[in-house]
C-alpha cells in the first residue's frame, strides 16, 4: 500500500487554520450603525487635548505628572482640580472656589493669600498663611485666625490694640492715633487707618447726646437751628448740648416778661391779670411777673383799695367813690345815703320851740358846710327853707348851722 506524503497533512492543517481565522474575522465584524465619521470611538485617554471623563477608577502604577503653571498664570479651577505651581513649588488643589496648597516641597515661602482667599481655604487648626490684605502671618486655631509674630500695619483689620504696630485698634482697623472722639472714625472710606472727622452736620455714631448738638470739625457742637422757640438757646459742653430758656430774649414787659417751655421749644410769656383782682395789676420786673397794688383807688361804692384788698375805709360824709348824687354821702359802712329830710328850725333863746331836729348823722365835707341866716322876730329865730340843719345857735342877730347838712 502506497503511503501519503506526510507534508500533505501538514499543509492541510495550515490551510484549515487560515480558513478558521478568516471566518472568525468575517463573522465577528459588527456593521457600523451610522455613516462615517460617526460614531467614531473616543480617542484613547493618553491621546489628544479633548477633555475626557473616565467613570471607573484610574490606577497609575507609574509616575503621574500634573500640568505646570506659575502662580500668576494659574488655570481657572473647578472643584477637585490639581496643578503644580512652579512659582511656589507646591501642588495646588482647587477647593471652596480657590486654589490652595495640597502639599509637597516647600521653598521657605509661606503661601500668600488675601483675606477673602484665606477664608475660602479648607480651614483646619495649624494652617499658617501670610495675609496680604492685613500684612500679617496668621495661624488658624480654635475656629479663628490669629496673628503670629509681627504687629499689624496701619489700616489692617484688627481686634485689639495689641494686634497693631501703632497700638491703636480703632473701629476695627489699626489706626495712627487713639481716635476716641465721638465725631471721628478710623475706618472712613479713603482714609482707613487715619483718624478722620465725620462730615459737619452729621452724627452717624449718635455720640452727641443732647437735643441740639451735631458733629462739627470732629467734636460735638451746638446747633441753634434745632431750638424752634422765640427765646431759646442751645447750650452745653462736651457731648451734650440742649435747648434752654433765655429770658434776655424777651422784652421784660407784661406782654413779654419771661421765657418758658420744654424740649426744643421755649417762648416768651405774658403776665396775666387774673391773679391780682380789682386792687392790683401785673408788672414785669427783672423778667418776673409781680403785682402792683392800687392803694387808695376806688374799687367799689364807698370803698378803696388797701394792700391789694377792697375795704371800707371811708369816713362818714365823704362824697365820691361812686357816691356822687346831690347831698348823698358815704356813711362809713360802705353805703351811699341821703343824710337828712327838710325841716324848719324854731328856736327861742337857745331852746328849740318848734318843729323837730332831723336825725342827721353824717357830717358835711368842709366845702359843703351850710349856713343859714334867719330873722329874729319877736325873740324867735325863724329859719327859712334853706339848706340848714339842726343844733342851730340862736342869737339876736342870726342862727347858723353847725356843719350838718340836710335837704
Amino acid at each position: 500500500m502506497k503511503q501519503k506524503n506526510p507534508y500533505f497533512y501538514t499543509n492541510l492543517l495550515a490551510w484549515g487554520l487560515v480558513l478558521f481565522l478568516i471566518g472568525n474575522y468575517v463573522f465577528g465584524w459588527t456593521t457600523p450603525s451610522e455613516d462615517p465619521p460617526s460614531p467614531n470611538l473616543p480617542a484613547p485617554i493618553n491621546v489628544g487635548s479633548i477633555e475626557q471623563t473616565k467613570t471607573g477608577n484610574l490606577i497609575i502604577e507609574g509616575i503621574l505628572r500634573l500640568g505646570q503653571f506659575t502662580t500668576a498664570n494659574a488655570p481657572s479651577g473647578t472643584e477637585g482640580a490639581l496643578y503644580y505651581d512652579t512659582t511656589e513649588n507646591t501642588t495646588k488643589l482647587y477647593s471652596n472656589s480657590a486654589w490652595g496648597d495640597l502639599g509637597g516641597g516647600w521653598d521657605g515661602i509661606i503661601p500668600n493669600y488675601t483675606t477673602a482667599q484665606r477664608n475660602a481655604l479648607f480651614l483646619t487648626d495649624g494652617l499658617i498663611v501670610y495675609n496680604t490684605t492685613e500684612t500679617a502671618v496668621q495661624i488658624y486655631k480654635s475656629d479663628a485666625w490669629a496673628n503670629i509674630g509681627a504687629k499689624l500695619s496701619l489700616a489692617a483689620v484688627c481686634s485689639s490694640d495689641g494686634d497693631c504696630d501703632s497700638t491703636h485698634c480703632m473701629d476695627g482697623v489699626c489706626c495712627k492715633t487713639s481716635c476716641a472722639g465721638v465725631c471721628e472714625a478710623c475706618n472712613l472710606t479713603g482714609t482707613i487707618g487715619t483718624c478722620t472727622a465725620h462730615a459737619d452736620g452729621t452724627d452717624p455714631e449718635g455720640g452727641c447726646t443732647g437735643n441740639c448738638d451735631i458733629c462739627s470739625s470732629g467734636i460735638c457742637a451746638a446747633d441753634a437751628t434745632k431750638c424752634t422757640g422765640n427765646c431759646d438757646v442751645c447750650s452745653g459742653s462736651a457731648t451734650t448740648y440742649n435747648c434752654a430758656a433765655s429770658d434776655s430774649l424777651c422784652s421784660n414787659t407784661t406782654g413779654s416778661c419771661y421765657c418758658s417751655g420744654s424740649g426744643t421749644v421755649f417762648n416768651c410769656q405774658a403776665c396775666s391779670d387774673d391773679p391780682y383782682g380789682v386792687c392790683g395789676h401785673p408788672i414785669c420786673s427783672n423778667y418776673t411777673c409781680d403785682q402792683m397794688f392800687d392803694n387808695g383807688e376806688d374799687c367799689a361804692t364807698c370803698k378803696i383799695c388797701s394792700g391789694g384788698s377792697c375795704i371800707v375805709d371811708v369816713a362818714n360824709g365823704v362824697q365820691g367813690l361812686n357816691c356822687t348824687t346831690t347831698h348823698y354821702r358815704c356813711n362809713g359802712d360802705g353805703s351811699c345815703t341821703k343824710p337828712c329830710g327838710r325841716v324848719v328850725c324854731l328856736w327861742y333863746q337857745g331852746m328849740l320851740v318848734g318843729g323837730s331836729a332831723p336825725t342827721c348823722t353824717q357830717h358835711c365835707a368842709a366845702a359843703d358846710t351850710c349856713s343859714c341866716i334867719g330873722m329874729y322876730l319877736a325873740g324867735t329865730c325863724v329859719t327859712s327853707y334853706q339848706n340848714c340843719a339842726w343844733n342851730v345857735t340862736a342869737s339876736t342877730a342870726s342862727c347858723k348851722c353847725d356843719g350838718y347838712l340836710y335837704d
